[in-house]
């Protein structure tokens, strides 16, 4: 049984909605479809209720508030059925979560079981004599994929606990035009 919101047409008398005419439509609570009641002379669409400035047209259709009460009796009877054969509706967040939970679960025993008479090693470490791949442009000679120190083996390394001071840190140039200083 599937059961799908009602389509309501909401009739005005002109082309813009009024003010009374939005109240209208927010007391009922769901979505709906503006129509300009002075261009309607046949019915041009089909609907399941209507409301607002109803055109002759559309006279023998049920009102909005007709389609929205057969609209909750059988959403109330699909419930009432659901509950019934019990569980989640098929399809509901609640099923694929329950579903979700019991694969992992089922994954999470199956390692335990794997493991269980394995004792705790060193082997899910990477092997230092294993090679590797070289690590990107820049890097030290002989330097490996995951190195974090990168030099340049043409230069001598420079100690920075001996390199002369200038004293200049530059934030004394901070929101001064440029050029400023004098030459």
């Amino acid at each position: 049984m599937k059961v799908k919101q009602p389509k309501i047409l909401f009739f005005i008398d002109g082309p813009v909605p009024s003010e009374a005419d939005q109240v209208a439509v927010y007391e009922l609570n769901t979505s709906v479809v503006f129509r300009n009641a002075q261009h309607v002379f046949s019915v041009d669409e089909e609907c399941d209720g209507v409301a607002g400035d109803v055109p002759k047209a559309y006279a023998n259709y049920p009102t909005a508030a007709e389609a929205l009460k057969i609209y909750r009796t059988d959403i109330k009877a699909m419930r009432a059925k659901m509950k019934e054969v019990g569980g989640a509706a098929p399809g509901s967040d609640e099923e694929r979560a329950n579903e979700v939970l019991k694969a992992r679960q089922a994954e999470l025993d199956k390692d335990l079981d794997r493991n269980a008479d394995k004792e705790p090693s060193n082997n899910d470490l990477p092997d230092p004599n294993k090679p590797t791949l070289p690590a990107g442009p820049g890097a030290a000679p002989g330097a490996q994929r995951g190195d974090t120190k990168i030099e340049d083996a043409t230069k001598p390394p420079i100690d920075t606990t001996t390199a002369p001071s200038t004293g200049a840190t530059g934030a004394e140039n901070i929101g001064k035009p440029e050029g400023w200083q004098k030459r």
